[in-house]
């Protein structure tokens, strides 16, 4: 985790980007220094479902079937233009 936070360090410092995904739930979002890096860059979350995105199951039993998959990205890349 600490090379995952001085690598978003270095790519802010030199005005570049990233991106990080985890599981919505997961407590990797509340550590210390990842709450940190958040308020620290004024970053924000970004939740969503990749059933959404068309996650699909590909066991036969259940081929096709939507995947609820409750993930949450912190990007370092700017907003599109809309």
């Amino acid at each position: 985790m600490r090379f995952v936070v001085e690598s978003c360090q270095r790519q802010l410092k030199r005005k570049g980007h990233f991106s990080i995904e985890n599981p919505r739930d997961s407590t990797y979002w509340s550590l210390p220094e990842i709450e940190e890096l958040l308020v620290t860059h004024k970053l924000h979350k970004l939740y969503m479902d990749l059933c959404f995105y068309d996650l699909v199951d590909t066991d036969v039993s259940t081929l096709g079937m939507p995947i609820v998959k409750p993930t949450c990205f912190v990007t370092a890349f700017p907003a599109p233009d809309r």
